[in-house]
């Protein structure tokens, strides 16, 4: 289990929204973080100010975005981001060698992922760095086992 801030996936999600469009800047962006920010507001973990939620795996946050982004203005926003600007309907076109971004869109699904797994990993990453932390300072799961020395 790993405890997740909704600021964690507030930034994950505006982070990949901007890396993958093709312009990088998402119509519609900043009503979807605020989709996300008010979803997380049930989250009683943590200060008002610093919602967290436990999460069991990077599959649980995804489930987690997935469900909060079903109100009719996000469904149609991500529809928008999932379609190319010229209307093609033709498949997978790359903006480092591939034809006009205006033939690109975000795979909503590969941006969900993205979004968990990155969220995750940085979790992760906190942890290491606060177990290491709190080895160094000689502290155990329960506190301080001795005080530090400050001279």
């Amino acid at each position: 289990m790993t405890i997740i801030t909704a600021k964690m996936i507030v930034g994950q999600f505006a982070n990949y929204a901007v890396r993958q469009h093709p312009y990088g800047r998402p119509e519609g962006l900043f009503e979807i973080v605020g989709t996300l920010k008010a979803a997380s507001e049930e989250w009683t973990e943590g200060l008002p100010d610093l919602r967290m939620k436990t999460f069991p795996s990077f599959w649980a946050i995804e489930d987690w975005l997935r469900q909060a982004l079903q109100d009719p203005q996000s469904i149609a926003t991500l529809q928008l981001w999932n379609t190319a600007s010229s209307g093609s309907p033709d498949g997978f076109m790359s903006r480092y060698n591939g034809p006009s971004p205006e033939d690109d869109f975000i795979d909503i699904d590969a941006l969900l992922r993205n979004v968990a797994r990155e969220t995750w990993n940085e979790a992760q990453r906190d942890d290491e760095s606060d177990a290491r932390i709190e080895a160094r300072l000689g502290h155990g799961p329960n506190g301080p086992e001795t005080q530090p020395e400050f001279k």
